[in-house]
């Protein structure tokens, strides 16, 4: 008979190499079968009011899309943190105004905000300042502040 107390210490050799590339194929599948689904939502809720001329219907197509919005930034920051793990992030840099990047962000917060009855308003007075970044990124890291 065993009893709770009776335990025997068991080693485990674990491969880190190998556990760190099936964790990364992992999040791709992950990231792959997610990204296939936000886009049947968002393809569902488009083909529901193709005239766009429902109001209600629109504004559930706004609430969805941005929805599907925020799950892909999700799925994109979790594909970014397996690339920061393995040091293989690569940025795609671009010229940008920094204005453009502030109101992109703010955007994708609006229709949430507006759901909830709050009114979001930016004022990027000075920021007409063009930067060299990695554009989605950098909209991605405002809209989560």
């Amino acid at each position: 008979m065993s009893h709770a107390t009776d335990k025997t210490p068991v080693c485990v050799k674990v491969d880190r190499e190998a556990l760190e590339r099936c964790r990364g194929e992992l999040l791709r599948r992950i990231a792959h079968d997610l990204r296939n689904l936000a886009a049947g939502v968002s393809g569902t809720v488009r083909s529901m009011n193709p005239s766009g001329r429902n109001d209600k219907l629109e504004f559930l197509d706004r609430a969805v899309r941005s929805q599907v919005e925020g799950l892909t930034r999700m799925i994109d920051d979790l594909t970014d943190l397996q690339h920061v793990s393995r040091g293989t992030l690569y940025l795609c840099t671009e010229r940008a105004i920094l204005a453009d990047l502030v109101d992109a962000a703010a955007q994708t917060a609006r229709f949430a905000a507006e759901d909830r009855g709050v009114s979001l308003t930016i004022e990027s007075n000075g920021l007409c300042t063009a930067v060299e970044a990695d554009a989605a990124r950098v909209r991605r890291i405002l809209a989560m502040l």
